[in-house]
């Protein structure tokens, strides 16, 4: 958190003390996508699990790496925006795990694209964008991957020595190592401003579409 800070792409992310490779190569995903953004933000906070409630009407961004995007959470962080401040989010996806599934283990569920873009919608935030990396991590060991995948909020309870088996069987890798596919979702919205682009009403156009060449 900080005052003045210029794009702040420019700076290190703030990432919690023992933050793994791929939640480190996450974390910089979404600081990347700042760099389209060609503004400054003078008043900005990094969500983090230590990060009290924000006052409203404060920051001009907010970035939430990895954050649960529920209804409260994306309220909350809505009503901390100034006009037309940022939200920039990312957030594992309902397409993770789908190997764990057809193994017969149980997941717990994630959000879609679809569902977060209908609450941004909701909530009124402005010109939302979504889009999603899927990735296939590998892991050494099924103990591995149960942990992690625990410690990513994918499962309430470790696997079972017979689910493993089964799962390496269905899901054979090179490596020889267990792979499991992740899917991230990222979000940017606005909060609404004057100043913003705004959607013509309905029937009302600038150009013809009979004056576009055949």
């Amino acid at each position: 958190m900080g005052d003045m800070m210029p794009n702040l792409s420019k700076h290190a992310p703030i990432m919690p003390e023992k933050t793994c490779p791929v939640e480190t190569e996450l974390y910089n995903r979404l600081h990347e996508r700042l760099a389209d953004v060609k503004r400054t933000f003078e008043h900005t906070l990094e969500i983090t699990p230590e990060t009290p409630e924000p006052d409203e009407k404060t920051y001009n961004l907010i970035v939430a790496p990895l954050a649960d995007l529920h209804q409260q959470n994306l309220l909350t962080w809505g009503k901390a925006l100034k006009g037309d401040g940022l939200l920039l989010a990312s957030t594992w996806g309902a397409h993770s795990c789908a190997e764990l599934t057809n193994a017969g283990i149980t997941v717990n569920s994630q959000p879609t694209i679809q569902s977060i873009g209908d609450t941004l919608t909701r909530l009124k935030f402005a010109l939302p964008v979504l889009d999603r990396d899927l990735l296939t991590l590998t892991f050494s060991s099924g103990k591995k991957l149960s942990e992690k995948l625990m410690h990513w909020g994918f499962l309430s309870e470790p696997f079972s020595e017979d689910q493993v088996e089964l799962y390496c069987t269905q899901n054979p890798h090179p490596s020889g190592h267990i792979p499991v596919t992740i899917e991230v979702l990222y979000i940017s919205a606005w909060r609404p401003h004057h100043s913003q682009q705004q959607p013509l009403e309905p029937g009302n156009y600038t150009v013809k579409i009979g004056s576009f060449p055949e």
